[in-house]
């Protein structure tokens, strides 16, 4: 038996692209392998599958030695695994069936079947590169592919301003952008719990908390207020402040009555030191203290007229003695990813074209984020590994936008083709 990690490379490498079927004989089509999960959970993330004449699905892919390694894993018991939809095996065994925490059954296929498929079956033609559309986006010059790819990134930018333009016409401008911040600031393993956070204690909560405490300790009582409801209370060793029973009076004070969330919610597990979240929410409250007189949209709104993205970016860095709570690198994510196309929706929203060109203007300028698994995954199926490094932002954004659209598509037929837009 070969180890796992090779199986799945192999999976990979080549052997999606084999004519194969699934262990109840029916056919399976990969259009798409998916992109290797760098954290826990499934192997592979978005993956293009079709069985029979069933309709293209995505979603994860495992791999095990056997079958039985599934369950022996606890895959079973394991949400992060709902959205499973095929279970890659080395060698088939009598091992239990593959079901999902939500019952729901996942088909199984060996990764090298020695048998032939019955002959009786139509055979199932193998796959020559994944997403096959993306040939005809090899096929263009460099020049040409960048161009497409900056106006994919523009794409990104304007739908990004359209979600936050629905959102303010729904909630208050500020706690939308307060909730953008926060997210942004659980990566992508924490993401949706920040955002919880957000939406469980709201801005206006957290200005009338820090507001009402005297300047100096307002920092600690934001951080303390943001530890409280997350949970997270106590998960800071070093700052004995931060473990106080009860540290918070949440009594008394508008919408804090709600209860805390469950520690379950957060990942810590393959999180670096820096990113774990007690860090970020630490980052959080010194950024939004910040901004506690005025608000958050006063406060950033004079910055998004500037033309400079690294005033933009430097306003939101959040320095510590024990290195940055808020990074560059994150700040600057979170200004082209919240701030400007925030702005941008606010700009439309209050009829200040100005506002909305300059930021638009500032998304256009700012430089290349830090590379992520997408865009290492698009530069690779495009064939311009490292070509694109010199590049801003915007095509790098462009880069996530094409890898959503491609995964997006319902079917084959109606995948993009390059030609003189975008895609059609």
């Amino acid at each position: 038996m070969i180890p796992e990690r090779l199986a799945a490379r192999l999976w990979q490498q080549r052997e999606w692209r084999r004519a194969r079927r699934t262990l109840d004989g029916r056919r399976l089509r990969v259009l798409y392998p998916g992109r290797r999960n760098g954290g826990s959970g499934p192997d592979f993330k978005d993956a293009l599958v079709q069985r029979d004449a069933s309709p293209l699905v995505r979603g994860d892919i495992e791999v095990h030695l056997r079958v039985a390694g599934w369950s022996q894993h606890g895959h079973h018991r394991d949400p992060r695994y709902n959205n499973v939809v095929l279970h890659v095996v080395v060698r088939p065994d009598a091992g239990p069936s593959t079901y999902r925490q939500d019952g729901q059954a996942v088909p199984v296929t060996e990764l090298a079947p020695a048998a032939q498929p019955s002959q009786d079956l139509p055979q199932v033609t193998p796959v020559e590169s994944p997403l096959p559309c993306l040939l005809r986006w090899r096929a263009l010059s460099q020049e040409r592919l960048g161009q497409l790819l900056d106006q994919a990134g523009t794409q990104r930018f304007l739908n990004k301003s359209i979600d936050f333009l629905s959102a303010m016409e729904m909630e208050d401008a500020e706690e939308v952008l307060y909730q953008g911040i926060l997210e942004s600031l659980g990566y992508s393993r924490n993401r949706e719990p920040m955002l919880e956070l957000a939406r469980r204690l709201p801005w206006r909560t957290v200005r009338d908390v820090a507001l009402a405490a005297p300047r100096y300790q307002r920092n600690l009582s934001v951080r303390r207020l943001l530890l409280a409801v997350s949970g997270l209370s106590g998960r800071l060793p070093e700052d004995p402040e931060d473990n106080e029973s009860g540290a918070v009076p949440l009594e008394g004070v508008r919408g804090t009555n709600v209860a805390a969330m469950d520690l379950r919610a957060w990942c810590f597990a393959g999180v670096r030191p820096f990113n774990q979240p007690h860090r970020r929410l630490a980052g959080a409250a010194a950024l939004l203290v910040g901004y506690l007189d005025d608000g958050l949209l006063a406060g950033l709104l004079p910055l998004a007229r500037q033309k400079s993205v690294a005033t933009l970016r430097n306003s939101l860095i959040v320095a510590d003695e024990g290195g940055a709570l808020i990074g560059q690198s994150r700040s600057l994510d979170m200004a082209v990813n919240v701030v400007l196309p925030a702005l941008h929706a606010w700009g439309r929203r209050e009829k200040d074209q100005p506002l909305a060109d300059s930021c638009l203007g500032l998304y256009v300028k700012a430089p290349r984020l830090a590379e992520n698994e997408i865009t290492r995954e698009m530069e690779e199926l495009l064939g311009v590994a490292g070509s694109t490094r010199g590049a801003g932002a915007m095509r790098q954004q462009g880069l996530l936008h094409l890898y959503q659209v491609l995964l997006e598509t319902p079917g084959p037929s109606q995948l993009p083709k390059a030609r003189a837009g975008i895609w059609r």
